[in-house]
């Protein structure tokens, strides 16, 4: 009887929100996600004076350039008989209208419209079909949680009255006289109840995984639709289509500005390695006006052609008489007189009243997108609050606005390795430019001469030297990202992962004796894939740990680049000067400074490692100076015009190695030296 009072049993009333219902002819749709049909006419209207079917394409995969990114839409829509009208999502005002591309695979397209939206307006019947749905699927989520916490309490009280193996001792200190026989079966009558609640349980988890996912799914299209009406106004965009049969597959492609992406790179090295790892990936940016939620990315270096048109030469004619020909014009006339506008059928009081309703509504759905979803991994114990994250929030509404500008260029400060020279260490103040390198060519008003160049009107497009298009030389390539990415429009530069090669590298350590004990370790990386490494930020990792940040040159197949991989602290150097002073000379006596330099080399690890010893002696300032270099042990390059003198050295698995020169300085007798 306990049990039976427990498992309460409930009643759900299940909807299926995003299904598309056949249209019949006649019949006004106003399109849901539950499929409501209502209000019957008496004659079937035409398509183009029908209201126009809502559909809704979801963003599955994006194209970014340098300056502007490729959107594009696809979904598969159940359609009625007879020509009609669809209205496909809102696009932002940063969209290039002749770009807009409709396709359909099972319906004929007869015809695309693109409308600049009027500021402030708001598709209602959407709205109001939309707000529909999220109090369906918040009622939905609410009895899901509900038969949880019965099924919690439940599975609770039966671990509880579960007999145990040892019995708790009698508070009166009596034994207790139980049957042992029927211990086992009264703990598996309680073990099967458990085991089925806990199956119904794991289900009812993973149902409410999936009205996670649908509720947030309604929730961006609050966002979606808020944005289209409020702010600056977009682009609303509808079709004549007639279908071939019940249901047709759309492809919307359009482009958008406002969108960049600058290359990024890991690189890691594991020592005693003979390569390194590069992972390439992409800075993204956007701000189109409209979010890219879950969606392919694919970054391009090339520039997208806006213009289809081929050019045409005007006529070229010489001499006097033909340089003015007089034709006849028309006067031109007064044109018709505007009609007045159409009253409405409604206040402008009592509309402006609907709209906020519906703006404060959409509002607080779409916030509720902002935040994290919940996550229904294991929600035994935690079902009040998944409760709370499925509800939607009521909190005050807010205006929303459109999305802000990338901030303004910061002042930062980034310390750079020099590759000529590893020990040498510039420290450099730069600004982080937010622009996304649009530059637009100015133009003359007066009228230019005809000539032989390109035609008139035609010019290259100005990119900024650090963007990809730029970079690439020309060539295009195309990088797409590891998996399914989010860009939220004016937020933050996103890293989108590409892709990671292994590439062959000669690591060696470099070291500077007479200026400090590091040695740095330095991969001379060759491009052995079959695209070229662009220009941009690499964070330089040995092992495990960061080592800092270098910028990586762009470098193109096969070529080589010096990578400094930072100080390799397990590598010994000690550097000693013995120094004896003397005379010579049988009339006039000089002074000679002998100098003996010696340099050892520790390598303290099991493997093998290549050494590039820098070290260098004086030169002489003036004529009565005489440097001279007397041995060096081993041989070593001597740059007689800098002085130093380099060594390239193999050290053996924890071998030591000594390093040593000899140079002596002659100047005359009580001269003394200053060094510049």
């Amino acid at each position: 009887m306990l049990l039976a009072s427990i498992a309460l049993p409930l009643v759900l009333l299940a909807a299926t929100p995003g299904a598309s219902v056949e249209v019949p002819s006649g019949i006004k749709v106003e399109t849901g996600s539950a499929g409501k049909a209502s209000g019957a006419s008496a004659g079937a209207p035409q398509a183009r004076d029908a209201d126009p079917v809502q559909s809704a394409l979801p963003i599955v995969q994006v194209t970014v350039f340098s300056d502007r990114a490729r959107v594009e839409r696809r979904g598969e829509l159940k359609l009625g008989k007879g020509e009609q009208r669809l209205r496909l999502p809102s696009l932002p005002a940063s969209l290039d209208p002749d770009s807009v591309r409709l396709e359909a695979r099972g319906a004929a397209v007869r015809s695309v419209e693109v409308r600049r939206a009027r500021r402030g307006e708001l598709p209602k019947d959407e709205a109001k079909r939309l707000l529909r749905d999220l109090e369906t699927a918040s009622d939905e989520g609410r009895a899901l949680l509900d038969r949880k916490r019965v099924l919690d309490e439940q599975l609770a009280l039966l671990q509880g009255l579960r007999p145990r193996s040892t019995p708790l001792p009698s508070p009166e200190g009596l034994p207790r006289l139980l049957e042992p026989a029927g211990w086992a079966a009264a703990a598996s009558f309680f073990d099967t109840l458990a085991a089925a609640t806990a199956a119904e349980i794991v289900a009812l988890e993973a149902k409410l995984r999936e009205h996670a996912k649908r509720m947030r799914g309604l929730q961006l299209q609050a966002a979606e639709l808020l944005r289209a009406g409020a702010g600056e106004p977009g682009y609303l965009v509808e079709a004549v289509v007639e279908p071939r049969g019940p249901s047709a597959r759309f492809e919307l492609v359009y482009l958008v500005k406002g969108a960049r992406w600058l290359p990024a790179y890991d690189v890691r090295y594991a020592p005693g390695s003979p390569e390194v790892e590069v992972h390439f990936a992409g800075l993204v940016s956007q701000a189109s006006g409209e979010d890219w939620v879950d969606a392919k990315l694919v970054l391009s270096t090339a520039v997208p052609a806006t213009k289809a048109d081929l050019p045409k030469l005007a006529a070229w004619k010489i001499g006097d008489r033909d340089q003015f020909l007089p034709k006849p014009q028309p006067k031109p006339r007064p044109g018709p007189a505007r009609p007045a506008p159409p009253v409405a059928r409604q206040s402008a009081e009592d509309a402006a009243s609907g709209d906020e309703e519906l703006r404060r509504a959409l509002s607080q759905a779409a916030h509720a997108a902002s935040e994290p979803a919940p996550v229904f991994e294991n929600l035994m114990g935690d079902a009040d609050a998944a409760e709370e994250s499925l509800e939607m929030p009521s909190q005050p509404a807010r205006a929303e606005r459109p999305p802000p500008s990338p901030p303004p260029a910061a002042w930062s400060r980034r310390t750079d390795y020099g590759f000529d020279s590893v020990e040498a260490e510039t420290a450099r103040v730069t600004v982080e430019s937010a622009a996304f390198g649009q530059r637009e060519a100015s133009r003359a008003a007066s009228v230019a001469p005809v000539t032989l160049g390109a035609p008139r009107g035609w010019s290259a497009p100005i990119l900024g030297a650090d963007l990809p298009a730029s970079l690439a030389g020309g060539y295009d390539y195309t990088f797409s990202s590891a998996r399914p990415e989010s860009v939220r429009s004016g937020g933050e530069e996103r890293r989108v992962a590409l892709h990671s090669v292994r590439l062959p590298a000669k690591v060696l350590v470099t070291a500077t004796p007479g200026l400090g004990k590091e040695a740095y370790l330095v991969a001379d990386v060759t491009n052995g894939s079959d695209r070229p490494l662009l220009r941009g930020q690499a964070n330089l990792y040995v092992g495990s740990d960061l080592q800092g940040q270098a910028m990586l040159k762009t470098t193109a197949v096969g070529e080589q680049i010096s990578l400094p991989l930072g100080v390799d602290e397990a590598i010994g150097i000690e550097r000693n000067v013995n120094l004896l002073a003397g005379e010579k000379g049988v009339f006039s006596k000089d002074d000679v400074t002998r100098y003996e330099v010696v340099v050892e080399l520790l390598n303290p690890r099991a493997a093998a490692m290549e050494a590039r010893v820098i070290d260098q002696i004086p030169l002489a300032g003036n004529q009565h100076v005489k440097v001279e270099l007397e041995r060096m042990e081993p041989w070593a390059i001597h740059d007689r015009a800098e002085g130093t003198l380099e060594w390239r050295v193999q050290l053996a698995p924890r071998e030591k190695r000594v390093l040593r020169f000899v140079f002596t300085i002659t100047r005359p007798r009580g001269a003394r030296l200053q060094q510049w």
